[in-house]
């Protein structure tokens, strides 16, 4: 016996990377582009100072310069 009520899919977020990616828009349901722009944070810096700890001085810039050690956010 068929259903009288249709049967409605909740609505689904795609996971969103580091690189621009078209998704609908949970509000109007339009196709944006997203874009993520990254910024040092909290774990940034605390690498940069456990790398200086153990000695290594000249690298501990390096955590500020490498996308996968900052903080990532939508914009």
């Amino acid at each position: 016996m068929p259903s009288e009520y249709p049967i409605i899919a909740p609505y689904s977020m795609q996971p969103i990377n580091e690189f621009p990616m078209n998704v609908p828009c949970p509000t109007c349901k339009q196709i944006v582009s997203t874009n993520v722009e990254f910024g040092a944070g909290t774990m940034t810096y605390l690498i940069s100072v456990v790398m200086i700890v153990f000695g290594f001085v000249c690298c501990s810039c390096i955590p500020c310069c490498v996308d996968a050690c900052k903080v990532g956010s939508i914009g």
